[in-house]
């Protein structure tokens, strides 16, 4: 028994530890209030894996974050971003439209958009989707997802995301002495 108490204490600790995570949606958008500065203090991640695959010409070299592959004969430049990778909000391009980095670099960044689809939860976006496989935007270059990768959305903590504190304030105004 007294084998086992520390075992049971220990993952009682690393339970409690765990991150509940929720679908970032326009319903959570609203209840929280945050406005752009408030939402890039959130962590965000994904849910589920997202793989872009772009085709390389024979004249392209230069591979700054993806992994060159041969896939059917062809060189293929390949970023995956595994489900639970944690992101930042880089800029908000619209009112219901995230940019989010998953990346060590600004220019590298997805679009997330509130989906009907999805139940009002911020859904990865394209250019175009076509048989679920998108086109988008990615560092500069255009890439095309695979069709696992469609549907993926933004979770959020939402127990940290109660606890981001805005440190605002409203002026109460200035009198002139009478």
């Amino acid at each position: 028994m007294k084998i086992l108490l520390p075992f049971f204490a220990a993952t009682l600790l690393l339970s409690s530890c765990t991150l509940k995570l929720s679908p970032y949606t326009t319903r959570l958008h609203q209840e929280t209030g945050l406005d752009e500065q408030g939402l890039q203090r959130v962590q965000f991640y994904v849910s589920k894996d997202i793989v872009l695959q772009r085709d390389m010409g024979d004249s392209e070299t230069e591979v700054v974050g993806g992994k060159i592959r041969m896939v059917n004969g062809r060189r293929v430049e390949e970023v995956v971003i595994l489900a639970g990778t944690p992101g930042v909000l880089m800029n908000m391009p619209g009112t219901d439209r995230m940019a989010v980095s998953f990346e060590a670099t600004s220019n590298d960044y997805l679009l997330f958009g509130a989906s009907e689809n999805e139940g009002g939860a911020y859904a990865l976006m394209a250019k175009d989707w076509t048989h679920r496989v998108g086109e988008i935007q990615y560092g500069g270059k255009v890439y095309r997802t695979t069709p696992e990768s469609a549907g993926a959305i933004l979770l959020v903590d939402v127990r940290k995301l109660n606890k981001v504190d805005l440190n605002s304030r409203t002026a109460s105004g200035r009198k002139i002495n009478e």
